[in-house]
């Protein structure tokens, strides 16, 4: 037993520091759980499998995976300050209202994500784009998040001839969801799963001094001293350090009729939890997951890593249930 527990963690090592050198962040003691355990639960590779995880890394991440600069984040940052007063501020499904700042943060993480996508169509297909980042024309691009592109021989932009509409999630994330009636407007829809940690504007704005004429305005009005603006400018993480990688992790291609919920899951004790899906969420799906699966009155369904969506009337995918391969790229290379 104690040897079998041995070799188990040798290979969850192996794998740790495989992923590590990949993707460049250093180990640290959390690092399998925080990484390499989401890969297990979006369901991309079979669980404690080191061959398999390897070609993961080698057939699905590598072609996959761009590395973001500062460009890059200025870009996205000035984008989504242009267009974030023309945004709703309130979550799809609720009535709760995001602060400004906070929806300004997480639109350039998910502008991050359309650069990366970005990326892809030049590096691997000599394929340019534009992407929907115009104030007050959001409603002119409900289905497409790159309108304008520029092929090898075309002399300039043109409409796309597709919808594609690209999601962003945190590394942590494994599902991809498209709320209400936005599954009808693209024809295809891209997941990207993009590492920026939980400040990585407030680093941004610390790289761009503005953290430093702050402080030094307060220490003019005698509201902070030396040393307390030293240990707060400490506390903000450097942005070169942040490691800005995104990983553009899949492809769903819409369907047409079929999109009735499909899933596989694991009963508990008591509790059900859905370990991969693919469909429409809907009202009432809870309870006819209960009754196929015999579950009693007492039981709650979940998903895996979220517990709960926060609203239903949404298309789901898992990350493991996405298109990845070279020739789905190609067909929509070839399409666009």
């Amino acid at each position: 037993m104690e040897g079998k527990k041995k070799k188990s963690e040798e290979t969850r090592a192996r794998i740790s520091q495989a992923l590590s050198d990949t993707i460049k962040v250093p180990l640290y003691d959390k690092f399998y759980d925080h990484f390499v355990q989401k890969v297990y639960d979006g369901g991309e590779v079979e669980e404690n499998n080191e061959e398999k995880f390897i070609q993961w890394i080698e057939n699905r991440l590598k072609p996959n995976l761009f590395f973001l600069d500062k460009e890059d984040y200025l870009e996205s940052c000035i984008d989504s300050l242009k267009t974030v007063y023309a945004v709703a501020g309130t979550d799809y499904g609720s009535s709760r209202q995001r602060d400004k700042a906070q929806l300004w943060s997480d639109m350039t993480r998910g502008y991050l994500g359309e650069i990366a996508v970005r990326k892809k169509f030049a590096s691997d297909f000599n394929i340019q784009a534009k992407l929907a980042h115009q104030p007050g024309k959001l409603a002119d691009f409900t289905g497409s998040d790159l309108p304008f592109v520029k092929k090898a021989g075309d002399k300039n932009f043109r409409d796309a001839k597709i919808n594609i509409s690209i999601k962003t999630t945190k590394w942590n994330g494994i599902w991809m969801d498209v709320p209400g009636s936005q599954y009808d407007h693209s024809d295809y829809f891209v997941l990207t799963k993009i590492n920026t940690g939980t400040d990585h504007l407030m680093a941004f704005l610390k790289e761009m001094g503005f953290f430093e004429t702050v402080m030094k305005k307060g220490i003019e009005k005698k509201l902070l001293s030396e040393l307390e603006k030293k240990r707060v400018s400490k506390q903000i993480s450097d942005f070169s350090k942040l490691g800005l990688f995104c990983y553009v992790c899949g492809i769903h291609k819409k369907k047409k009729n079929n999109t009735k919920l499909v899933y596989k899951g694991k009963k508990g004790r008591i509790h059900y939890t859905v370990t991969s899906a693919e469909g429409y969420l809907r009202p009432g799906y809870e309870e006819e997951i209960k009754k196929k699966e015999e579950l009693s009155d007492k039981a709650k369904v979940k998903f895996q890593s979220i517990g709960e969506f926060t609203s239903v009337n949404k298309f789901i995918v898992n990350a493991g249930r996405l298109q990845f391969a070279k020739k789905d790229w190609q067909e929509i290379a070839s399409r666009i």
